[in-house]
Formats: structure tokens, sequence, C-alpha cells
């Protein structure tokens, strides 16, 4: 079996994240416009982005489910077999939105004591229910402990700014 590329195997959605960040980090920088605020406000766009992401998942036969006899299963084709499997994608796209609109919620209720404390909250969340997700794919993840980990960061980063955003 041929070993992917690390700079492009299944960074679809990871990469556009990375590079829309970093474009607007350089592009607020240069505006001149405070990149917590900025980060702040463009959370739930970047989150309703990852919910539309994932229907484009859920056609095009990637991040597929395990086959299912569930009468939650939907059929789904991996590229090479459709079959009725869990609906990874619509539930990670589900997920998204709902973060999304929590995110977007807040924007317009809360003045967070920390510039960015909305963006990392958000982020945060998405990564968390991504985590939470992820056994349910057909593809096993090939790492001992990073699923772990990265749900124990998130889970504190959530709570942290939730704790945050509630004393402040």
């Amino acid at each position: 079996m041929e070993s992917p590329n690390p700079l492009t195997a299944g960074m679809s959605v990871q990469g556009f994240v990375i590079a829309a960040v970093a474009s607007l980090a350089i592009g607020g920088w240069w505006a001149g416009i405070p990149i917590g605020q900025l980060f702040d406000v463009t959370a739930p766009g970047l989150l309703f982005g990852m919910t539309v992401g994932r229907l484009g998942c859920f056609f095009g036969g990637c991040c597929v489910g395990r086959p299912t006899a569930s009468r939650w299963g939907v059929w789904s084709s991996d590229r090479r077999v459709g079959v009725r499997r869990i609906p990874v994608q619509l539930l990670e796209s589900g997920m998204a939105g709902v973060v999304a609109t929590a995110t977007l919620v807040s924007v317009a209720v809360v003045t967070p004591a920390v510039d960015g404390l909305l963006f990392a909250a958000g982020l945060a969340a998405y990564t968390l229910g991504r985590q939470v997700l992820f056994p349910l794919r057909s593809i096993p993840r090939a790492t001992t402990h990073g699923r772990r980990v990265t749900m124990v960061v998130t889970a504190i980063l959530v709570v942290g700014s939730i704790t945050a955003l509630v004393v402040t």
C-alpha cells in the first residue's frame, strides 16, 4: 500500500481552515484591524462553511461512515461500494451548523473580555465534536493517543472559553 503524501492527504477542509485563518490574520494585520476581533466576527462564517463543506463530503463519497443495518443508516458510497452507512458527514455538518449558530448568537450578544475568545471556543467545539464522530468513520485513524489528547485539549478549551464568557 502506498503511503499518502502528508502535504495533501486528507487536507481539504483542514487545509482550507489553515489557509483561511492565515489569510485573515495577514489581511487583518495589513488593514490595521485587531486580529482577535476579526477572528471573532468571522468564526460563524468559517463554521457555516464547514457545514456546507461536509455536505460536499457526503455527495463526493469521502469521509464515509461505517456500514450499518440500522434504520438511521443512509445509502452512501465510498467511491467503490454503495451500502447503507452511518451518515457521519451529515452528522458532522449538523454539528458544525449548531456550533456556527451558537457562535453567531454569541458574536451578536456577548462582548468577550479577550478578543479571539469566541473564535477559539467555536473552533474548539467543532474540533471536539469532530473527534467524537471519528470512530463512526469507516477508515480508522492511525494514531494511538492523538484523538484522546485532542479531545482533552479541546474540551478544556471549550469549558474554559464558556467559563470566561459567562464570568465576564
